[in-house]
């Protein structure tokens, strides 16, 4: 199987990543794998899209992939393109992403497999597609830039009210307001609007035993032996937010009948998407967000179950290539 991934930068990629644990794995089964940089997409005079990337052998770390020689890679002709870009965490840099997604729309058009899908991602690429999830199944919500909508909504929460960027990752710039606490709504608003439209959603109490990063493949929880992939993240003492990055801590993922009822709500659109890799993040039974790009947690939610998630999703990716016709199997001699 020819598989190029895509990712930010290569500079960023660190071990504990699971986009390097999955080009790793990809590699030690015998494909031919190969990173490359976001930003260095380019389209020739024939219409076929390439990079400059380095190509992972069996084996290597990644000290040995940033020393591997330069080589052209061309994203026509792989059988598999793994989409492992984080928008969020690359402001300065949104032409990328956004020319990215355009090439990475006409590959897939060409027959190769494009992990998750373009245009799913596009459609997804915000908060605001948390509102395909049924109202049971999430928080109440609004999307809004208009001050007055928000201080509406906070109003009616009775346990408070969360505010963040309708476009955001690790959580920045995600504000907790407690029920009656609305002196600084307004330069919160303001902040906010700056980016874009705002998302405000009604504070769960649950959110004080963290969240459960919940991961789903073609729509569906990942299970491995029995056991569904999940990690729970801790809030630290200072802060209430659940993101490791300001931190949180992960502790084992229970999955109960509630988490599986949620994602079961939203699995269908996901799969209809064509978002291959998801992760849903519940507070108690609700999902608060879906995670379409640059999913992670799978290091953690390994180690705590002790299962091979990160195999076991690349064995999906060779099936999902040999569905399409591709060089599925890894070489054998």
């Amino acid at each position: 199987m020819r598989c190029c991934v895509v990712v930010n930068r290569l500079a960023e990629v660190t071990a504990g990543q699971t986009t390097w644990l999955l080009s790793a794995a990809a590699a030690a089964r015998g494909h031919d794998v190969a990173l490359v940089s976001v930003s260095d997409l380019e389209l020739d005079e024939g219409g076929r899209v390439s990079a400059v990337g380095r190509r992972l052998a069996p084996g290597a770390d990644l000290d040995a992939l940033r020393a591997a020689a330069p080589v052209r890679v061309e994203l026509d002709a792989m059988d598999v393109v793994l989409w492992r870009t984080s928008p969020g965490r690359d402001h300065e840099r949104v032409w990328a992403h956004d020319m990215g997604l355009e090439l990475a729309a006409r590959v897939a058009e060409r027959g190769v497999v494009v992990l998750n899908d373009p245009v799913g991602l596009r459609r997804a690429a915000s908060k605001l597609y948390l509102a395909e999830i049924p109202a049971e199944h999430r928080p109440r919500m609004v999307a809004t830039r208009d001050l007055e909508r928000v201080r509406d909504f906070v109003a009616a929460c009775p346990t408070g009210a969360v505010l963040k960027p309708a476009s955001g990752t690790r959580g920045q710039d995600v504000f907790r307001l407690l029920p009656g606490q609305t002196e600084n709504l307004a330069q919160i608003v303001d902040v906010l609007a700056r980016g874009g439209v705002i998302i405000a959603q009604e504070y769960l109490p649950d959110a004080v035993h963290g969240d459960l990063r919940l991961v789903l493949v073609d729509g569906e929880p990942l299970v491995v032996d029995g056991v569904v992939a999940g990690v729970r993240r801790v809030p630290g003492p200072r802060d209430f937010r659940s993101n490791v990055h300001v931190g949180a801590s992960a502790a084992p993922g229970v999955v109960g009948p509630g988490h599986l009822a949620a994602a079961a709500s939203i699995g269908p659109r996901l799969a209809r998407d064509g978002l291959f890799l998801v992760g849903l993040d519940l507070i108690g039974e609700k999902i608060i967000e879906v995670n379409v790009f640059s999913t992670g947690g799978l290091l953690d939610a390994g180690r705590f179950a002790q299962r091979d998630f990160v195999a076991a999703i690349v064995e999906r990716v060779e099936r999902r290539v040999a569905a399409a016709g591709g060089g599925a199997a890894p070489p054998t001699g």
